[in-house]
């Protein structure tokens, strides 16, 4: 078969070596990736996905290395069932979640009350942001930071939890006014 569009797809085993170059060697026996001329390249999802990733799951932890350990851990996971998933973002999201939460279990701990600072903004009004969310409903908190801290929009956070798109709307606008309230009391202190 030839690179031309014949297909999309070049088959290659787990190093990397085309299938069709390794005498006894078959498509159903080798690990199929998408060609570099055809379906998003793993690393260019690693681009693009990398820095959401990476903002919610050091959100989720309040440890970069350890937050750039799961997003790593994450795509690893992606790599391994690349034509298996439908939705690569909610899927590196949902794995992401999954090792945050399990470090929770692990450590027997909720994420560190520590503020996660962009460059450039003010650090007081970060910690009282932090601590009005980290004081809502655990569902209503996963909402919040899927949304505003990974930038998830409502379909990808229904995809992402396992709730209907009706009750993450809800969710997030009955946390938006917990927040609002929460934020006001602190801007009177």
């Amino acid at each position: 078969m030839s690179r031309g569009a014949a297909s999309r797809y070049e088959a290659v085993t787990t190093d990397g070596v085309p299938a069709r170059s390794i005498p006894g060697v078959g498509v159903d026996s080798a690990f199929a990736r998408p060609a570099r001329s055809g379906a998003p390249a793993l690393e260019s999802a690693f681009a693009e996905h990398y820095p959401a990733l990476t903002r919610y799951a050091q959100w989720l932890v309040g440890d970069r290395e350890l937050a750039a350990d799961f997003v790593q851990e994450a795509f690893v996971r992606l790599a391994a069932r690349w034509f298996g998933v439908r939705d690569m973002r909610s899927y590196l999201f949902q794995i992401v979640t999954n090792l945050a939460r399990s470090e929770w279990r692990r450590r027997k701990r909720e994420p560190l009350p520590l503020p996660v600072v962009e460059d450039g903004a003010d650090p007081a009004e970060a910690v009282a942001v932090r601590s009005a969310v980290l004081r809502l409903p655990a569902k209503e908190r996963e909402v919040v930071v899927l949304r505003y801290y990974a930038d998830l929009d409502v379909a990808e956070i229904a995809r992402v939890t396992g709730r209907a798109e009706g009750t993450v709307k809800s969710q997030l606008f009955t946390a938006r006014r917990r927040l609002a309230v929460a934020l006001e009391v602190c801007s009177r202190d």
